[in-house]
C-alpha cells in the first residue's frame, strides 16, 4: 500500500480549514500589534511572536499528521515503504511551513522597521525547527506502529468469526447469555480484565524554576507506557519524551497528561516570572 497524498491533503484541508483560518487571523493581530508597538520594548515582543509562530508550526505538523493517517484504511497495514513516503511527505512538509513562518516574521520586522531597532534574531532557528521536525518523525513512527497492531487485531478478530469455531463460538455464547443457565447453577460471574497498567511519567521539569520577564526556560518531558501525552497551556500534542522551549508572559503552571486506554495520569509544575526589580509577574 501507498501513501495516498491526495487524499491526506484533502483531508487536511478539510478537517482543518478552521485551524488555518485561527492562525491567519492571529497572525493579522500580530501585525497590527507590531504596528501599534513599533520598537517599544522590540526585544520582549520578538521573543513572543517566534514563540507563536513555533506553536503555529506544530500545531500544523500535528494536524498533518491526523490527516495522513486518517488517509489510511483503518484495516490496511502500512508496510515500510509506506512508512517511509509518509515520513518523506511530513518531512517536505514540515520544511515548507518552515520556510514560510520564517519568511513571514522576516516580512514583519521589515514593515514593521523593527530592524532599524537593531532587532537581532529575528528569523526563526533552523536547527530548533530540525529538532521539532525530528520529534515529529519519531511520533508519527509510533502511531504508525499503534495503527499496524490495530489493524492486526482486527484481521485476526475477523477472520476468527468466519471459521467453524468462531460461529461454534458465536452460537455457544448466544444460547449461555439467553438462558444462564450455567451462571445460576455453578454461580460464574464475569470477571474483570484486571488492572491493564497506568501511565509512567518518568520526569517533567522546568528549567530554570524562575526567569526574568523576556527570557526562556526549557519544558522537558519523559513518559512510558502511554498512548499520547499532552502538554496544556498551547503547546499540544508531545512525543513521549523531549524538550521545549518556552517564553511565559508571567507566573505559569504547566500540565502534563499521559494516557493508556481511558487511563489518565496528570503531573503539573509551575515557572515563576519576574521583572527587573525581581517583582513577580503574574
Amino acid at each position: 500500500m501507498s501513501l495516498n497524498k491526495s487524499k491526506a491533503y484533502n483531508i487536511y484541508r478539510v478537517k482543518f480549514s478552521k485551524e488555518e483560518q485561527n492562525q491567519v487571523t492571529e497572525i493579522q493581530r500580530i501585525k497590527q500589534d507590531f504596528a501599534n508597538r513599533g520598537a517599544s520594548r522590540s526585544g520582549v515582543f520578538i521573543k513572543v511572536h517566534r514563540e507563536i509562530f513555533e506553536k503555529h508550526y506544530e500545531v500544523k505538523i500535528d494536524c498533518f499528521i491526523n490527516a495522513i493517517l486518517e488517509s489510511f484504511p483503518e484495516d490496511e497495514i502500512i508496510d515500510e515503504r509506506a512508512e517511509n513516503e509518509v515520513c518523506q511527505e511530513l518531512s517536505t512538509f514540515s520544511d515548507t511551513q518552515y520556510q514560510s513562518y520564517n519568511s513571514s516574521l522576516s516580512q514583519l520586522i521589515t514593515a514593521t522597521g523593527l530592524y532599524r531597532a537593531g532587532i537581532s534574531g529575528a528569523t526563526l532557528s533552523n536547527s530548533h525547527f530540525n529538532e521539532i521536525k525530528s520529534l515529529k518523525l519519531g511520533h508519527i513512527k509510533h502511531l504508525i506502529e499503534k495503527h499496524n497492531r490495530s489493524a492486526t487485531q482486527n484481521k485476526k478478530r475477523n477472520s476468527f468469526w468466519n471459521t467453524r469455531n468462531g460461529v461454534i463460538t458465536a452460537i455457544s455464547t448466544f444460547v449461555i447469555a439467553l438462558t444462564g443457565i450455567t451462571a445460576l447453577i455453578i454461580g460464574i460471574s464475569p470477571k474483570s480484565n484486571g488492572n491493564m497498567g497506568i501511565p509512567i511519567i518518568n520526569k517533567f521539569e522546568l528549567i530554570p524554576a524562575q526567569i526574568k520577564l523576556g527570557d526562556s526556560a526549557k519544558i522537558i518531558w519523559d513518559i512510558s507506557n502511554s498512548d499520547s501525552a499532552i502538554i496544556d497551556n498551547k503547546i499540544g500534542l508531545v512525543p513521549f519524551y523531549g524538550s521545549k522551549k518556552i517564553y511565559p508572559l508571567g507566573t505559569s503552571t504547566y500540565r502534563l497528561s499521559a494516557f493508556l486506554n481511558n487511563k489518565e495520569l496528570s503531573i503539573t509544575n509551575k515557572i515563576i516570572v519576574v521583572d527587573s526589580l525581581n517583582n513577580i509577574v503574574k
